[in-house]
Protein backbone atom coordinates (compact mmCIF):
# COMPACT_ATOMS: atom_id res chain seq x y z
CA UNK A 1 0.00 0.00 0.00
CA UNK A 2 0.35 3.34 -0.24
CA UNK A 3 0.98 3.84 3.43
CA UNK A 4 3.01 0.92 3.60
CA UNK A 5 5.23 2.27 1.65
CA UNK A 6 5.48 5.74 2.92
CA UNK A 7 5.81 4.76 6.49
CA UNK A 8 9.11 2.36 5.55
CA UNK A 9 10.46 5.21 3.83
CA UNK A 10 9.67 8.11 6.37
CA UNK A 11 9.97 6.36 9.18
CA UNK A 12 12.77 3.68 9.09
CA UNK A 13 14.03 5.01 6.34
CA UNK A 14 13.83 1.82 4.28
CA UNK A 15 13.38 2.53 0.62
CA UNK A 16 10.94 -0.56 -0.82
CA UNK A 17 11.56 0.24 -4.33
CA UNK A 18 10.06 -1.80 -6.82
CA UNK A 19 11.46 -4.97 -8.82
CA UNK A 20 11.65 -4.44 -12.94
CA UNK A 21 9.19 -6.95 -12.66
CA UNK A 22 6.81 -5.07 -10.15
CA UNK A 23 7.58 -1.80 -12.20
CA UNK A 24 6.34 -3.43 -15.63
CA UNK A 25 2.97 -4.83 -14.00
CA UNK A 26 2.33 -1.60 -12.38
CA UNK A 27 2.63 -0.01 -15.45
CA UNK A 28 0.53 -2.40 -17.66
CA UNK A 29 -2.14 -2.06 -14.55
CA UNK A 30 -2.57 1.68 -14.72
CA UNK A 31 -2.25 1.84 -18.14
CA UNK A 32 -5.38 -0.44 -18.38
CA UNK A 33 -6.88 0.62 -15.08
CA UNK A 34 -7.12 4.30 -16.04
CA UNK A 35 -9.10 4.05 -19.16
CA UNK A 36 -11.05 1.69 -17.52
CA UNK A 37 -12.38 4.17 -15.21
CA UNK A 38 -12.48 7.45 -17.23
CA UNK A 39 -14.36 4.92 -19.58
CA UNK A 40 -17.18 4.48 -16.71
CA UNK A 41 -16.41 1.14 -15.87
CA UNK A 42 -14.64 1.44 -12.87
CA UNK A 43 -15.93 4.79 -11.95
CA UNK A 44 -19.70 5.31 -12.46
CA UNK A 45 -20.16 1.79 -13.20
CA UNK A 46 -23.98 -0.10 -12.92
CA UNK A 47 -22.92 -2.84 -10.78
CA UNK A 48 -19.37 -4.19 -9.41
CA UNK A 49 -19.61 -7.87 -8.56
CA UNK A 50 -15.89 -9.40 -6.81
CA UNK A 51 -15.86 -13.25 -7.36
CA UNK A 52 -18.24 -13.10 -10.76
CA UNK A 53 -19.16 -16.52 -11.69
CA UNK A 54 -18.97 -16.70 -15.14
CA UNK A 55 -14.76 -16.86 -14.77
CA UNK A 56 -14.55 -20.18 -14.12
CA UNK A 57 -10.91 -21.62 -13.33
CA UNK A 58 -8.82 -22.54 -10.01
CA UNK A 59 -6.66 -19.93 -8.86
CA UNK A 60 -8.49 -17.17 -11.08
CA UNK A 61 -10.27 -14.43 -9.08
CA UNK A 62 -12.01 -11.46 -10.95
CA UNK A 63 -14.68 -8.37 -10.66
CA UNK A 64 -17.12 -8.07 -13.45
CA UNK A 65 -17.73 -4.26 -13.66
CA UNK A 66 -20.92 -3.25 -15.79
CA UNK A 67 -21.66 -0.27 -17.73
CA UNK A 68 -24.56 1.88 -17.61
CA UNK A 69 -25.29 0.59 -21.42
CA UNK A 70 -25.12 -2.62 -20.12
CA UNK A 71 -21.41 -3.59 -21.65
CA UNK A 72 -19.22 -5.09 -19.29
CA UNK A 73 -15.10 -5.03 -18.30
CA UNK A 74 -13.92 -8.31 -16.09
CA UNK A 75 -10.26 -7.67 -13.72
CA UNK A 76 -8.70 -10.80 -13.37
CA UNK A 77 -5.90 -11.83 -11.09
CA UNK A 78 -3.91 -15.12 -10.93
CA UNK A 79 -2.53 -16.27 -7.61
CA UNK A 80 -1.01 -19.31 -8.26
CA UNK A 81 2.85 -19.16 -9.88
CA UNK A 82 1.96 -21.27 -12.73
CA UNK A 83 0.09 -20.05 -15.81
CA UNK A 84 -3.55 -20.78 -15.64
CA UNK A 85 -6.19 -21.32 -18.38
CA UNK A 86 -9.83 -20.39 -17.78
CA UNK A 87 -13.53 -19.82 -19.43
CA UNK A 88 -14.98 -16.80 -19.25
CA UNK A 89 -18.74 -17.76 -19.60
CA UNK A 90 -20.02 -13.73 -20.59
CA UNK A 91 -23.50 -14.98 -22.44
CA UNK A 92 -24.44 -15.99 -18.77
CA UNK A 93 -23.81 -12.85 -17.41
CA UNK A 94 -26.71 -10.61 -18.90
CA UNK A 95 -23.52 -8.51 -20.47
CA UNK A 96 -24.90 -6.97 -23.47
CA UNK A 97 -22.38 -7.71 -26.67
CA UNK A 98 -20.57 -10.42 -28.53
CA UNK A 99 -16.74 -9.21 -29.08
CA UNK A 100 -14.17 -9.71 -26.10
CA UNK A 101 -10.98 -8.14 -26.23
CA UNK A 102 -7.88 -8.92 -23.73
CA UNK A 103 -7.38 -5.54 -22.95
CA UNK A 104 -3.46 -6.75 -21.75
CA UNK A 105 -2.70 -8.17 -25.22
CA UNK A 106 -4.62 -5.25 -27.22
CA UNK A 107 -6.09 -8.47 -29.17
CA UNK A 108 -9.77 -9.42 -29.96
CA UNK A 109 -10.22 -13.29 -28.22
CA UNK A 110 -12.66 -16.03 -27.54
CA UNK A 111 -14.53 -16.69 -24.34
CA UNK A 112 -12.86 -19.98 -23.82
CA UNK A 113 -8.87 -21.25 -23.23
CA UNK A 114 -8.09 -17.85 -21.97
CA UNK A 115 -4.56 -17.60 -20.28
CA UNK A 116 -3.38 -15.63 -17.75
CA UNK A 117 0.71 -16.41 -16.61
CA UNK A 118 1.63 -16.60 -12.90
CA UNK A 119 1.03 -13.72 -10.37
CA UNK A 120 -0.19 -12.34 -13.27
CA UNK A 121 -3.11 -9.92 -14.18
CA UNK A 122 -5.89 -9.41 -16.81
CA UNK A 123 -8.43 -7.78 -17.97
CA UNK A 124 -10.99 -8.58 -20.62
CA UNK A 125 -13.58 -6.09 -22.16
CA UNK A 126 -17.10 -7.10 -24.12
CA UNK A 127 -18.69 -4.82 -26.62
CA UNK A 128 -21.39 -4.82 -29.12
CA UNK A 129 -20.89 -4.80 -32.66
CA UNK A 130 -22.04 -1.86 -33.24
CA UNK A 131 -20.80 -0.06 -30.33
CA UNK A 132 -16.98 0.22 -28.43
CA UNK A 133 -16.01 2.74 -26.04
CA UNK A 134 -14.45 5.96 -27.07
CA UNK A 135 -10.39 5.52 -27.09
CA UNK A 136 -10.67 1.70 -27.42
CA UNK A 137 -8.22 1.56 -30.54
CA UNK A 138 -5.80 3.51 -29.23
CA UNK A 139 -5.92 1.50 -26.06
CA UNK A 140 -5.43 -1.27 -27.82
CA UNK A 141 -2.51 -0.70 -29.72
CA UNK A 142 -0.50 0.87 -27.20
CA UNK A 143 -1.15 -2.44 -25.06
CA UNK A 144 0.31 -4.70 -28.00
CA UNK A 145 3.48 -3.18 -27.87
CA UNK A 146 3.68 -2.95 -24.21
CA UNK A 147 2.77 -6.98 -23.26
CA UNK A 148 5.31 -8.09 -26.00
CA UNK A 149 7.43 -9.17 -23.16
CA UNK A 150 5.72 -11.83 -20.06
CA UNK A 151 6.22 -10.16 -16.73
CA UNK A 152 8.27 -13.52 -15.84
CA UNK A 153 10.84 -11.91 -18.76
CA UNK A 154 11.22 -9.35 -16.19
CA UNK A 155 13.68 -9.49 -13.56
CA UNK A 156 12.06 -10.21 -10.02
CA UNK A 157 15.24 -9.96 -7.87
CA UNK A 158 14.82 -7.13 -4.80
CA UNK A 159 17.65 -6.17 -3.54
CA UNK A 160 18.20 -2.98 -1.01
CA UNK A 161 19.58 0.13 -1.71
CA UNK A 162 23.70 0.15 -1.35
CA UNK A 163 24.80 2.54 1.37
CA UNK A 164 28.13 4.25 1.80
CA UNK A 165 29.49 5.67 5.15
CA UNK A 166 30.03 9.03 5.04
CA UNK A 167 34.14 10.27 5.36
CA UNK A 168 35.25 12.83 8.11
CA UNK A 169 38.69 13.34 6.51
CA UNK A 170 41.64 12.86 8.90
CA UNK A 171 42.42 15.41 11.72
CA UNK A 172 46.22 16.36 12.31
CA UNK A 173 47.93 13.29 13.95
CA UNK A 174 48.30 14.45 18.07
CA UNK A 175 52.02 13.67 19.51
CA UNK A 176 51.02 13.28 22.60
CA UNK A 177 48.05 12.17 25.18
CA UNK A 178 45.65 15.41 24.81
CA UNK A 179 43.96 16.24 28.09
CA UNK A 180 41.36 14.78 29.08
CA UNK A 181 41.05 12.21 26.58
CA UNK A 182 42.22 8.29 26.72
CA UNK A 183 44.41 5.89 24.96
CA UNK A 184 42.95 2.74 23.20
CA UNK A 185 45.69 1.04 22.32
CA UNK A 186 46.16 -1.19 19.22
CA UNK A 187 43.36 -4.16 18.71
CA UNK A 188 42.60 -7.13 16.98
CA UNK A 189 39.00 -6.31 17.99
CA UNK A 190 36.13 -8.23 17.51
CA UNK A 191 33.15 -6.04 16.68
CA UNK A 192 29.93 -7.42 17.24
CA UNK A 193 26.77 -5.05 17.13
CA UNK A 194 23.05 -4.66 16.41
CA UNK A 195 20.47 -2.71 15.80
CA UNK A 196 17.43 -2.40 17.90
CA UNK A 197 14.80 -0.52 15.26
CA UNK A 198 11.66 -2.28 15.89
CA UNK A 199 10.48 -2.73 12.49
CA UNK A 200 12.01 -4.03 9.39
CA UNK A 201 12.92 -7.85 10.11
CA UNK A 202 14.57 -9.24 12.68
CA UNK A 203 16.55 -12.48 12.34
CA UNK A 204 18.00 -14.26 15.66
CA UNK A 205 19.64 -17.15 13.75
CA UNK A 206 21.93 -14.20 12.55
CA UNK A 207 22.40 -12.69 16.03
CA UNK A 208 25.77 -13.82 16.52
CA UNK A 209 26.45 -11.65 19.33
CA UNK A 210 23.72 -12.57 21.73
CA UNK A 211 22.47 -8.80 21.69
CA UNK A 212 18.88 -10.25 22.13
CA UNK A 213 17.21 -8.02 20.22
CA UNK A 214 14.44 -10.17 18.18
CA UNK A 215 11.34 -10.37 20.00
CA UNK A 216 10.74 -13.68 21.65
CA UNK A 217 7.42 -13.27 22.76
CA UNK A 218 5.00 -10.07 21.36
CA UNK A 219 3.94 -7.86 24.41
CA UNK A 220 1.61 -5.10 24.78
CA UNK A 221 2.60 -1.97 25.75
CA UNK A 222 1.28 0.17 27.88
CA UNK A 223 1.29 -2.98 31.06
CA UNK A 224 4.09 -5.02 30.80
CA UNK A 225 8.23 -4.61 31.89
CA UNK A 226 9.12 -6.05 28.09
CA UNK A 227 7.98 -2.38 27.28
CA UNK A 228 10.81 -0.79 29.35
CA UNK A 229 13.36 -2.42 26.92
CA UNK A 230 11.91 -2.77 23.37
CA UNK A 231 12.71 -5.48 21.18
CA UNK A 232 12.08 -5.65 17.22
CA UNK A 233 9.68 -7.69 15.79
CA UNK A 234 10.88 -10.90 14.17
CA UNK A 235 11.48 -11.81 10.35
CA UNK A 236 13.85 -12.23 7.20
CA UNK A 237 16.52 -9.52 7.65
CA UNK A 238 16.86 -8.82 4.11
CA UNK A 239 15.30 -5.31 3.20
CA UNK A 240 18.48 -3.10 4.25
CA UNK A 241 16.89 -2.04 7.50
CA UNK A 242 20.40 -0.73 9.46
CA UNK A 243 23.39 0.28 8.15
CA UNK A 244 26.32 -0.70 5.70
CA UNK A 245 30.00 -0.73 6.55
CA UNK A 246 32.14 -0.33 3.67
CA UNK A 247 33.26 -4.25 3.87
CA UNK A 248 29.49 -5.67 3.84
CA UNK A 249 27.71 -6.46 0.79
CA UNK A 250 24.48 -4.83 2.17
CA UNK A 251 22.85 -3.07 4.98
CA UNK A 252 21.80 -5.66 7.48
CA UNK A 253 20.67 -5.18 10.85
CA UNK A 254 23.38 -7.26 12.72
CA UNK A 255 26.96 -7.09 12.12
CA UNK A 256 30.06 -9.22 12.89
CA UNK A 257 33.60 -8.70 11.83
CA UNK A 258 37.43 -8.57 13.30
CA UNK A 259 38.76 -5.19 12.41
CA UNK A 260 42.77 -4.09 13.05
CA UNK A 261 42.02 -0.46 14.72
CA UNK A 262 43.98 1.92 16.50
CA UNK A 263 45.66 3.31 18.77
CA UNK A 264 43.68 6.65 19.09
CA UNK A 265 42.22 8.70 21.83
CA UNK A 266 38.75 9.17 22.68
CA UNK A 267 37.34 11.88 24.77
CA UNK A 268 36.91 10.50 28.35
CA UNK A 269 33.78 11.99 28.54
CA UNK A 270 31.10 13.62 26.42
CA UNK A 271 31.46 16.80 25.29
CA UNK A 272 29.76 19.44 28.02
CA UNK A 273 27.88 22.87 27.79
CA UNK A 274 30.93 25.04 28.58
CA UNK A 275 33.41 23.52 26.32
CA UNK A 276 30.62 23.43 23.32
CA UNK A 277 30.61 27.72 24.86
CA UNK A 278 34.29 27.42 24.51
CA UNK A 279 33.94 26.88 20.75
CA UNK A 280 31.33 28.96 19.95
CA UNK A 281 33.08 31.63 21.66
CA UNK A 282 36.40 31.06 19.13
CA UNK A 283 34.69 30.80 15.96
CA UNK A 284 31.45 32.89 16.16
CA UNK A 285 29.19 29.91 14.75
CA UNK A 286 25.63 30.48 14.29
CA UNK A 287 23.39 27.80 12.59
CA UNK A 288 21.85 28.23 9.04
CA UNK A 289 18.48 27.35 10.81
CA UNK A 290 18.44 27.85 14.84
CA UNK A 291 15.19 26.25 15.33
CA UNK A 292 16.09 23.81 18.28
CA UNK A 293 19.77 24.86 18.43
CA UNK A 294 21.09 24.94 22.29
CA UNK A 295 17.20 24.69 23.00
CA UNK A 296 17.98 24.67 26.59
CA UNK A 297 20.83 27.40 27.08
CA UNK A 298 19.47 31.47 27.90
CA UNK A 299 20.79 34.59 26.16
CA UNK A 300 23.73 32.12 24.13
CA UNK A 301 24.80 30.78 27.69
CA UNK A 302 24.10 27.50 28.90
CA UNK A 303 22.74 27.92 33.21
CA UNK A 304 25.87 28.14 35.49
CA UNK A 305 24.49 24.83 36.94
CA UNK A 306 24.59 22.89 33.55
CA UNK A 307 28.16 23.76 32.33
CA UNK A 308 29.53 20.55 33.26
CA UNK A 309 26.50 18.67 32.09
CA UNK A 310 26.76 16.87 28.36
CA UNK A 311 26.02 19.14 25.66
CA UNK A 312 22.75 18.45 23.87
CA UNK A 313 20.21 19.81 21.09
CA UNK A 314 23.20 20.01 18.33
CA UNK A 315 22.97 18.61 15.05
CA UNK A 316 25.55 16.14 13.72
CA UNK A 317 27.12 18.60 11.04
CA UNK A 318 27.76 21.14 14.69
CA UNK A 319 29.15 17.61 16.92
CA UNK A 320 31.28 17.32 13.67
CA UNK A 321 32.16 21.00 13.45
CA UNK A 322 33.32 21.15 16.97
CA UNK A 323 35.19 17.91 16.71
CA UNK A 324 37.45 19.77 13.56
CA UNK A 325 37.72 22.64 15.41
CA UNK A 326 39.67 21.03 18.38
CA UNK A 327 41.98 18.96 16.00
CA UNK A 328 39.66 16.24 16.43
CA UNK A 329 36.68 13.77 14.76
CA UNK A 330 33.67 11.90 15.87
CA UNK A 331 34.52 8.20 16.40
CA UNK A 332 33.68 5.48 14.18
CA UNK A 333 31.08 3.10 15.85
CA UNK A 334 33.79 0.48 16.37
CA UNK A 335 36.02 2.80 17.93
CA UNK A 336 33.49 3.93 20.25
CA UNK A 337 32.57 0.38 21.14
CA UNK A 338 36.04 -0.74 21.87
CA UNK A 339 36.53 2.33 24.01
CA UNK A 340 33.68 1.13 25.90
CA UNK A 341 34.28 -2.50 25.96
CA UNK A 342 37.84 -3.40 25.93
CA UNK A 343 39.14 -6.13 24.72
CA UNK A 344 37.35 -9.07 26.56
CA UNK A 345 33.78 -8.66 24.64
CA UNK A 346 32.26 -7.49 27.94
CA UNK A 347 28.34 -6.51 27.41
CA UNK A 348 28.82 -3.60 29.46
CA UNK A 349 31.39 -0.81 30.41
CA UNK A 350 31.67 -2.83 33.85
CA UNK A 351 31.24 -6.18 33.13
CA UNK A 352 28.52 -8.98 31.48
CA UNK A 353 25.82 -8.44 33.99
CA UNK A 354 23.42 -5.56 34.30
CA UNK A 355 23.85 -2.93 37.11
CA UNK A 356 21.66 0.28 37.51
CA UNK A 357 23.59 1.17 40.14
CA UNK A 358 26.60 2.44 37.10
CA UNK A 359 24.29 4.43 35.28
CA UNK A 360 21.53 7.07 35.63
CA UNK A 361 18.36 6.12 36.54
CA UNK A 362 16.06 6.03 33.42
CA UNK A 363 12.76 8.68 33.01
CA UNK A 364 10.06 7.36 31.53
CA UNK A 365 7.26 10.34 31.80
CA UNK A 366 6.32 13.13 29.29
CA UNK A 367 9.37 15.71 30.06
CA UNK A 368 13.16 15.66 29.50
CA UNK A 369 14.49 14.87 32.49
CA UNK A 370 17.66 17.12 33.97
CA UNK A 371 20.84 15.57 33.34
CA UNK A 372 23.26 14.71 35.49
CA UNK A 373 27.27 16.25 34.69
CA UNK A 374 29.40 14.17 33.16
CA UNK A 375 31.68 11.89 35.32
CA UNK A 376 29.44 11.52 37.80
CA UNK A 377 29.38 7.47 37.44
CA UNK A 378 33.03 6.28 37.61
CA UNK A 379 32.30 3.31 38.72
CA UNK A 380 30.77 2.63 35.56
CA UNK A 381 33.78 3.84 33.71
CA UNK A 382 35.66 0.95 30.74
CA UNK A 383 38.37 -0.79 31.24
CA UNK A 384 40.11 2.06 28.99
CA UNK A 385 38.89 4.28 31.25
CA UNK A 386 36.14 5.93 29.01
CA UNK A 387 33.10 6.98 30.91
CA UNK A 388 29.56 8.20 30.59
CA UNK A 389 29.40 5.76 27.47
CA UNK A 390 25.57 4.27 29.12
CA UNK A 391 22.31 5.97 29.99
CA UNK A 392 23.43 9.49 30.01
CA UNK A 393 22.99 10.40 26.47
CA UNK A 394 22.94 8.59 22.92
CA UNK A 395 26.23 9.93 21.04
CA UNK A 396 26.93 10.60 17.21
CA UNK A 397 29.23 7.96 15.36
CA UNK A 398 28.94 7.13 11.64
CA UNK A 399 26.59 8.76 9.18
CA UNK A 400 25.82 6.62 6.36
CA UNK A 401 23.43 7.56 3.11
CA UNK A 402 22.48 6.28 0.15
CA UNK A 403 20.52 7.50 -2.90
CA UNK A 404 17.45 8.07 -1.11
CA UNK A 405 18.32 8.86 3.01
CA UNK A 406 20.89 9.49 5.46
CA UNK A 407 21.24 7.94 8.75
CA UNK A 408 23.45 8.23 11.80
CA UNK A 409 24.79 5.27 14.29
CA UNK A 410 23.65 5.96 17.70
CA UNK A 411 25.59 4.16 20.61
CA UNK A 412 25.21 4.58 24.30
CA UNK A 413 21.54 5.16 25.24
CA UNK A 414 19.22 8.17 26.73
CA UNK A 415 18.80 8.60 30.41
CA UNK A 416 15.25 9.22 28.94
CA UNK A 417 13.49 6.36 27.51
CA UNK A 418 9.54 7.02 27.32
CA UNK A 419 6.82 4.25 27.58
CA UNK A 420 3.69 4.93 26.28
CA UNK A 421 1.55 6.02 29.06
CA UNK A 422 -1.66 4.63 30.20
CA UNK A 423 -4.08 7.34 29.17
CA UNK A 424 -2.58 7.40 25.58
CA UNK A 425 -3.50 6.01 23.29
CA UNK A 426 -6.46 4.94 24.30
CA UNK A 427 -6.03 0.95 23.67
CA UNK A 428 -2.87 -0.95 24.23
CA UNK A 429 -0.41 -1.05 21.06
CA UNK A 430 2.11 -4.27 20.21
CA UNK A 431 5.51 -2.81 21.49
CA UNK A 432 6.51 0.45 22.66
CA UNK A 433 6.86 2.47 19.56
CA UNK A 434 9.61 5.24 20.84
CA UNK A 435 12.89 5.41 20.43
CA UNK A 436 14.35 1.91 21.75
CA UNK A 437 17.04 1.88 24.42
CA UNK A 438 20.60 0.46 23.44
CA UNK A 439 22.38 0.13 26.67
CA UNK A 440 24.10 -2.97 25.69
CA UNK A 441 27.71 -2.39 24.14
CA UNK A 442 26.75 -4.84 21.10
CA UNK A 443 23.48 -2.62 20.67
CA UNK A 444 23.25 0.43 18.47
CA UNK A 445 20.19 2.71 17.26
CA UNK A 446 19.83 4.58 14.02
CA UNK A 447 18.94 7.92 13.48
CA UNK A 448 17.15 8.93 10.11
CA UNK A 449 18.23 12.48 9.15
CA UNK A 450 16.13 15.16 7.87
CA UNK A 451 17.28 18.42 8.72
CA UNK A 452 19.32 19.86 11.16
CA UNK A 453 16.54 21.60 13.45
CA UNK A 454 14.51 18.46 13.06
CA UNK A 455 17.88 16.33 13.87
CA UNK A 456 18.18 18.09 17.40
CA UNK A 457 17.18 16.75 20.33
CA UNK A 458 17.86 17.03 24.41
CA UNK A 459 18.83 12.86 24.40
CA UNK A 460 21.81 13.30 22.00
CA UNK A 461 25.09 13.99 22.38
CA UNK A 462 28.68 13.30 21.88
CA UNK A 463 32.45 12.89 22.29
CA UNK A 464 35.49 13.24 19.46
CA UNK A 465 38.55 11.20 18.87
CA UNK A 466 42.36 12.41 18.20
CA UNK A 467 44.39 10.16 15.79
CA UNK A 468 47.60 8.59 17.34
CA UNK A 469 50.65 8.86 14.98
CA UNK A 470 50.52 4.92 14.92
CA UNK A 471 46.98 5.24 13.97
CA UNK A 472 44.84 3.48 10.88
CA UNK A 473 44.23 6.76 7.99
CA UNK A 474 40.97 7.55 6.97
CA UNK A 475 38.34 7.11 5.97
CA UNK A 476 37.77 3.72 7.58
CA UNK A 477 40.81 4.29 9.92
CA UNK A 478 41.11 0.02 9.50
CA UNK A 479 44.65 -1.35 8.70
CA UNK A 480 44.54 -2.94 5.88
CA UNK A 481 47.66 -4.52 6.08
CA UNK A 482 47.78 -8.38 6.06
CA UNK A 483 50.86 -8.92 7.39
CA UNK A 484 50.42 -6.28 10.16
CA UNK A 485 47.20 -7.82 11.06
CA UNK A 486 48.85 -11.07 11.18
CA UNK A 487 51.31 -9.98 13.71
CA UNK A 488 48.83 -8.22 15.68
CA UNK A 489 46.36 -10.92 16.09
CA UNK A 490 49.31 -12.55 17.36
CA UNK A 491 50.31 -10.22 19.88
CA UNK A 492 46.65 -9.83 20.90
CA UNK A 493 45.59 -13.68 21.20
CA UNK A 494 44.99 -13.78 24.69
CA UNK A 495 42.63 -11.41 24.44
CA UNK A 496 40.81 -13.23 22.09
CA UNK A 497 40.54 -16.68 23.71
CA UNK A 498 39.62 -14.70 27.01
CA UNK A 499 36.51 -13.72 24.94
CA UNK A 500 36.09 -17.23 23.74
CA UNK A 501 36.46 -18.61 26.99
CA UNK A 502 34.27 -15.71 28.88
CA UNK A 503 31.08 -16.90 26.66
CA UNK A 504 31.90 -20.38 27.12
CA UNK A 505 32.99 -21.07 23.16
CA UNK A 506 29.24 -20.20 22.23
CA UNK A 507 30.72 -17.37 19.89
CA UNK A 508 33.28 -19.30 17.99
CA UNK A 509 35.01 -22.23 19.19
CA UNK A 510 38.00 -22.23 21.30
CA UNK A 511 40.52 -24.22 19.31
CA UNK A 512 40.62 -21.71 16.91
CA UNK A 513 42.61 -19.20 19.49
CA UNK A 514 44.94 -22.14 20.74
CA UNK A 515 48.99 -21.11 20.14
Amino acid sequence: TAWGYESWENVWGVYMTFTKRDGEALRRLQTVWRWLGASDFTSNYDEWLPYTPEVKGNGIYASRWRHSNGTCAWTVVNRDPGSLQFNLEANSSACKGRRLFDLFSGQEVGMYGLEVEGHGYGAYLLTSRHWSPSGLEALLEKMVGMTGKLLKDHDATWTPLQQKMRPQGDPPRVTSQPSGMVLVPRTHYHFQTGGVEIEGGCDASKDTAGTGNCCVHMHSCPGSEACYDQCAFGGVDTRGLDVQFPWEPMPQRFHDSWLDIGPFYIDRHPVTNVEFQQYLNATGYTPRDPHNFLKHWSQGAPPAEQAQEPVVWVSLEEARGYCAWAGKRLPHAYEWQLAAQGTDGRIYPWGDEMNSSMFPTPEHGRELPDLPDVGEYPQGDSPFGMGDAVGLVWQFTDAFEDDRTRAVLLKGSAMYNPVLGGDFPATKQVGNWYFPAARKLIQHNRLLLMDESYDRAGTLGFRCVADHPDGARGPTHVHSSAAGSALLQEATGHAALAQCLRHGGARAPCSAFAR
